[in-house]
């Protein structure tokens, strides 16, 4: 027998998607997780008024249809919805799933304001919709599998939250990839080393293949 899945079935599933996306940088990854988010977004969305009810609008009849928010030991998958779509943001710059997460943020605002304890990983999707976080791009050569590793160290010494990060190598299906994530065109390994990119809102530092001066455009502390 078949059911439907919840709100946080969808949300934390995306969230793994993501995070391999990130991981691989294979793009099959990135599309699986804008096509779950488009049901979120058409079944389980409240387009009215904002945020995701748990149950899709093709469930069994039900008296009312719930808006989980409370975060507890398992985050509410509002939360992670939220969190998801800050990220498909900071990837796509389709700015469709920004206002849909700002939407959300302003459904849940007097419960932020008034018990923010109760939502203490939706705060987490606050900070990110209020950070000018890095821009974060490593690209490595065909030939050179691991070259990407030494900067892969560097950039996890220190926690970078809310970054959009992605590795991958030189070649022809990026051209495929920018199509889903316009900031990666003209981005390709110079010299045929691994090159590294530190950007953000799309303006990027020189790139680099050199480890050191990485380390310090990556520890540059903005002024606000």
């Amino acid at each position: 027998m078949r059911h439907n899945a919840y709100l946080d079935d969808y949300a934390f599933f995306i969230a793994g998607l993501l995070d391999l996306f990130e991981s691989t940088g294979d793009p099959a990854w990135l599309k699986h997780a804008m096509a779950l988010d488009e049901v979120l977004g058409e079944h389980y969305e409240d387009r009215a008024n904002g945020g995701f009810f748990m149950a899709s609008d093709d469930y069994e009849s039900l008296i009312a249809r719930e808006k989980p928010f409370q975060d507890g030991a398992l985050p509410s998958g509002n939360s992670y919805a939220v969190s998801n779509l800050l990220r498909l943001y900071g990837l796509t710059t389709g700015d469709a799933y920004r206002k849909r997460a700002e939407s959300a943020l302003k459904s849940f605002s007097n419960v932020l304001a008034k018990n923010p304890s109760a939502m203490a990983e939706m705060l987490l999707a606050v900070e990110t919709y209020l950070d000018n976080p890095f821009e974060i791009v490593i690209v490595s050569p065909k030939n050179q599998p691991k070259g990407a590793q030494p900067f892969l160290d560097v950039l996890r010494k220190r926690f970078i939250p809310n970054r959009p990060f992605i590795y991958i190598f030189d070649g022809e299906p990026n051209d495929a990839l920018s199509q889903l994530i316009p900031w990666l065109k003209g981005k390709s390994a110079i010299d045929g080393k691994t090159t590294v990119f530190v950007c953000k809102k799309r303006v990027c530092n020189r790139p680099v293949s050199n480890l050191e001066i990485f380390e310090r455009q990556l520890f540059t502390v903005e002024r606000l």
